[in-house]
């Protein structure tokens, strides 16, 4: 009975999200989608990247991924969340849990948002909780020769789900190992670890031979320096929400050491400390190990004389959970339309025509959509549904899907802005955004043109002219793709139409941008704290590669923003020096680890639109930050930089 009524208390909770769904997941879907097309698990045809942690939930999906692959991924996600209630459930039962425990595990694991949230957003999170759940609620039963052998198949699975799912397998495995009493290398256990074994086995192979590597592209380009410390801030942050349940849960963990899913609890903290957290919503590193954290709970209750008055205590203390800032979000859209926070998880077809449409990353899709010919070189910082619906090539410029762009060559700033500006042909951008902030300058300096733009949502094309016009009936295909691919989404299929109207609302309350404002750099938006691009008035690369260059010591054009660089050659040798001798000094009287500091403020010195002459005390900045990156990184951008005003005679740093 308390399993059903968990069930209906999840469904009930999820269908508050049921409109949502996470952006990332188009990035599976068009994996699965290439797949099935015959062009491999690539995201763009003959790029052979993994940019995907769901490699195994991509492979699942492949058979329905031109026909409504988001619709699919939520079903499974709700079935796997249901299986979860029914998993600990079974769980407390078999550890001879009463009635006021195994209510206060089903509270916490329904009440909670972090799993009916993901159960429907498309993404693997919820299908990986419960093969987690099913290896350390069913190991423990299987290791004395009860029930089917599911443990063994489930943390074999779990890897395939998302790279952190090797955990169980580590955990069960040692728990098994450390367990006081009872057989160690039985037949079960033989079992599991042969199934498990084969299965890890099927994965790296699959990865070495197809993609050439273990680790996932989006590892390199996801996990920071210092990652630790993010971590931290995510665990508080998670925490922080629901202080007083926070702590009675951790409390619930650590007394409840010896068991298994505090063990599980425990792993997946520290994975998400390791990788230095996530960016998106409702705790989704730690949903895995929630379950677990909800049998740590019961356990906790199981210890005190006054059981339903503690389930009663524990419960309330999770009030706070019901206000998080994803479901008073909903609230605010349904009944205002759409913030900008909401951009990426509020559906298209709930956004009707207000603003949400903005919002939604609905504008550049739809430009695109009818707008870009095909054979053009797509980027967009959130390329899930944008690349899903746009058959182009698509770059991202955050490199989850390119090697180049997260840097995993060592490719310094510069070099990652080289290759994306060659390969690019039109690209749409959030002006408020960061990625707009660091890289404003090079748009100006290298002539890239303003075509469109919708409130804070702009389309830029390399080069002095717009693309040739798409033809109707070209359109029209795209329409009927998007139709089969993505029926849901209603509003995108009317912002497509309304785009190719012109409308001057683009579809909502949100207004075209002044076409003389998008024609003249000068009135682009500038970032809110200064220039901070990562080269604000950066000449074109013609004249750094040698097109028409002056002769040696002479000045050249004023820059766009003439206040951001040195004048001449003579003042960028002399803040060059100035700026290397001081990493030098901290170096010298400081030790290492402050002098990699210092010549990582220095970099940002030389590419981030601070003037050099101000070096020195950006250097006495950088020991407060305590970023670290190596000083042959600094060295060569502060090189590349006074080579750019002084291209015959470039000092090295000192």
């Amino acid at each position: 009975m308390i399993a059903g009524i968990g069930a209906l208390a999840l469904l009930a909770h999820a269908a508050l999200y049921r409109r949502r769904w996470a952006d990332d997941a188009f990035i599976t879907f068009r994996y699965a989608r290439n797949l099935l097309n015959g062009e491999g698990l690539v995201f763009n045809p003959g790029e052979r990247v993994e940019g995907l942690t769901n490699l195994g939930w991509a492979l699942l999906l492949t058979p329905v991924a031109e026909r409504d692959p988001l619709s699919w991924a939520s079903g499974l996600g709700l079935v796997a969340a249901l299986g979860c209630v029914v998993l600990l459930a079974r769980w407390c039962r078999a550890q001879a849990l009463g009635l006021p425990e195994t209510a206060a595990a089903m509270g916490v694991l329904t009440l909670a948002p972090w799993l009916p949230y993901w159960s429907g957003m498309g993404l693997e999170t919820a299908a990986l909780a419960l093969v987690v759940t099913a290896a350390w609620t069913r190991y423990p039963l299987e290791a004395q020769g009860r029930g089917w052998p599911m443990a063994g198949l489930a943390m074999g699975l779990a890897p395939w789900l998302r790279p952190d799912g090797a955990l169980a397998a580590v955990v069960v495995g040692a728990r098994h190992l450390l367990a006081p009493a009872g057989p160690r290398f039985g037949r079960r256990a033989a079992g599991a670890a042969a199934v498990v074994a084969g299965l890890a086995a099927a994965l790296v192979g699959l990865k070495l031979v197809w993609f050439g590597a273990i680790l996932p592209n989006t590892f390199h380009a996801k996990v920071p320096e210092g990652a630790w410390r993010e971590g931290l801030r995510y665990l508080g942050a998670v925490g922080g929400v629901a202080p007083l349940f926070t702590a009675l849960a951790t409390a619930a963990v650590l007394v409840s050491w010896r068991r298994l899913p505090a063990w599980i609890a425990l792993a997946w903290a520290g994975m998400a400390v390791a990788v230095g957290g996530d960016i998106m919503a409702n705790a989704r590193l730690l949903v895995p190990a929630w379950p677990a954290v909800a049998a740590c709970v019961a356990l906790g209750v199981s210890r005190v004389p006054w059981r339903w008055t503690a389930t009663a205590l524990a419960l309330l203390t999770m009030v706070p959970l019901t206000a998080t800032d994803e479901l008073l979000a909903l609230r605010e859209a349904e009944g205002a339309g759409i913030s900008g926070v909401q951009r990426s998880t509020k559906s298209m077809d709930t956004a009707s025509l207000a603003p949400g449409l903005r919002g939604d990353w609905a504008f550049p899709a739809a430009w695109m959509l009818a707008h870009a010919p095909d054979d053009a070189t797509l980027a967009f910082t959130e390329l899930g549904l944008f690349g899903y619906v746009n058959d182009q090539r698509v770059i991202d410029p955050l490199g989850l899907t390119d090697p180049v762009m997260a840097g995993r060559g060592g490719e310094g700033v510069l070099a990652r802005w080289r290759s994306f500006s060659d390969r690019v042909d039109l690209l749409a951008v959030d002006v408020a955004g960061g990625w707009w902030r660091r890289h404003v300058g090079y748009l100006r300096a290298e002539g890239w043109l303003a075509l469109d733009g919708c409130e804070g949502l702009w389309v830029f094309a390399r080069g002095p002219e717009p693309p040739a016009p798409v033809p109707p009936a070209r359109v029209a295909e795209r329409l009927e793709a998007l139709a089969r691919r993505a029926p849901r989404m209603a509003t995108l299929r009317l912002a497509v139409e309304q785009e190719l109207r012109r409308d001057p609302t683009c579809g909502g309350d949100g207004r075209r941008v002044d076409p003389a404002v998008l024609a003249d750099p000068a009135r682009w938006p500038l970032p809110e704290a200064g220039p901070g691009g990562l080269q604000p008035g950066e000449e074109p690369r013609g004249a750094a590669d040698g097109a028409e260059r002056p002769a040696d010591g002479a000045e050249r054009p004023a820059p766009a923003h003439p206040d951001a660089l040195p004048a001449s050659c003579a003042e960028a040798q002399d803040a060059a020096a100035r700026a290397w001798r001081g990493v030098a000094r901290v170096w010298r009287t400081r030790g290492q680890e402050d002098g990699v500091r210092a010549a990582r403020r220095a970099e940002a010195a030389a590419v981030g639109g601070t003037p050099l002459p101000a070096a020195d005390e950006a250097l006495a900045l950088a020991r407060a930050e305590g970023v670290a990156v190596p000083e042959s990184e600094a060295a060569r951008a502060q090189t590349e930089h006074v080579a750019r005003l002084c291209p015959l005679s470039a000092p090295a740093p000192r």
